[in-house]
């Protein structure tokens, strides 16, 4: 859903909205997330400040700081936050919310939530754009990959990770 379409529509798509901050976890940066989307259709209901949070890895070791954070407020309670970081800087996403405060980020960071997609990876039936071997090995990798909570530095009491089964 474009983004426009979605700040326009959130209050005729949820039944109320809750005290706090929720902060989605997205590679989606010109539209609304699909797990808010899916979050929404299934509990209708969404916090007072929506973030939109985009990390974007640099090419350069380390990214100045005045360059890290930029926010955009969307209306309706909703803002898109990109945080670009270098390949030597570890993100922090509690301390990149009290960074974008000074330029424009107004929200409740006291009472956050962050949610993050965890995808199960498996291979369809039939038509499968992977061989087997190639499947069981990238299967491998993905469930031995690090978990986004324990990379972008969130607290664990204060993360919701929403289950995907993604076809390959």
């Amino acid at each position: 859903m474009p983004l426009a379409k979605f700040v326009d529509n959130i209050d005729q798509m949820v039944v109320a909205r809750v005290a706090g901050t929720g902060v989605w976890l997205t590679k989606v940066a010109h539209g609304a997330s699909p797990m808010l989307l899916h979050h929404i259709r299934h509990n209708q209901v969404v916090h007072e400040a929506v973030v939109l949070l985009t990390h974007v890895r640099d090419r350069r070791p380390r990214v100045p700081f005045p360059e890290r954070h930029s926010v955009h407020r969307l209306g309706n309670g909703c803002y898109h936050i990109q945080v670009r970081l270098g390949y030597m800087q570890t993100p922090a996403l509690p301390l990149t919310l009290e960074n974008c405060q000074p330029i424009g980020f107004d929200a409740d960071i006291k009472n956050v939530h962050y949610y993050v997609a965890r995808e199960t990876v498996v291979r369809r039936a039939e038509g499968s754009a992977m061989g087997p071997i190639g499947f069981g090995v990238f299967a491998f990798l993905t469930r031995n990959a690090s978990r986004a909570p324990d990379f972008f530095r969130i607290p664990h009491a204060e993360v919701f990770e929403v289950g995907f089964r993604l076809e390959i």
